[in-house]
């Protein structure tokens, strides 16, 4: 059952200086799609868990509840880390709610039930549907940690986006600070999305990370390969390469 309700990348295309992850969500979210998932075979038909089992939608754990007032829900407490600010812990947390509720199911509310983030470190979130319980706490969770990775990610890509040093050639100069533009905006990419590679197209557009780059010699940065960790290479007309960070 567990291995045909999987969230995950279903392979790649390899290009020569590209990798394309082929994703697609075929998780099963309703008692409706597992009555049909095969569980064995015999004689040689399949046997289905409608065949074997009843199915019907509950919630993950009756042994536990949670109410909001009068609401049933599932309550998350985000604690801050030592020496984070509490504020701005509350801050970043308010800014990623609503990349949250687009991935919950309609009819899932989010509200913010204690904040005391000017006298104490601790933020309470509920989040309530009287039906789906079990669902939006398996959503939920990870969403939550996102929060922590995106704060700390951003932490570190503000200490390390800094300008290149000046080369003595003007030209190269500039492409280094295109490359660190996009250095920086790859990072973003990747602590928003929990990604590990990204493309240009999804970095750089009038409502993307960077408004616009502009090539200085007449240089391609649709040949860059995006990778976290790895940096960034730029091949240029004369088959010079660029490479940022500095090696």
């Amino acid at each position: 059952l567990t291995q045909s309700s999987v969230n995950a990348a279903k392979g790649n295309f390899d290009g020569p200086r590209q990798d394309y992850q082929i994703d697609a969500n075929d998780q099963l979210v309703s008692s409706a799609d597992y009555r049909s998932v095969v569980v064995a075979y015999r004689n040689g038909a399949p046997v289905m868990l409608t065949d074997v089992a009843r199915v019907v939608d509950g919630i993950e754990n009756n042994h536990q509840a949670a109410w909001m007032n009068q609401t049933p829900a599932v309550i998350l407490n985000v604690q801050r880390q030592p020496g984070a600010n509490t504020i701005k812990v509350v801050k970043s947390i308010k800014e990623l709610l609503p990349q949250l509720e687009a991935n919950l199911p309609a009819g899932i509310l989010v509200r913010s039930n204690w904040n005391k983030s000017l006298k104490a470190d601790i933020a309470m979130f509920t989040i309530y549907n009287p039906v789906t319980l079990g669902l939006v706490a398996a959503m939920a969770i990870p969403a939550f940690e996102k929060v922590r990775q995106a704060s700390q990610a951003k932490s570190a890509l503000m200490n390390r986006s800094t300008a290149p040093s000046p080369s003595g050639n003007p030209q190269i100069d500039a492409i280094m600070e295109n490359l660190r533009v996009l250095d920086e905006a790859a990072n973003r990419y990747y602590a928003d999305h929990e990604a590990n590679t990204t493309t240009l197209d999804k970095l750089v557009g009038p409502d993307k990370y960077v408004p616009a780059i502009k090539p200085v010699a007449g240089e391609d940065y649709r040949t860059v390969l995006f990778m976290k960790g790895r940096p960034l290479r730029l091949y240029l007309k004369d088959g010079r390469m660029v490479v940022y960070p500095p090696q």
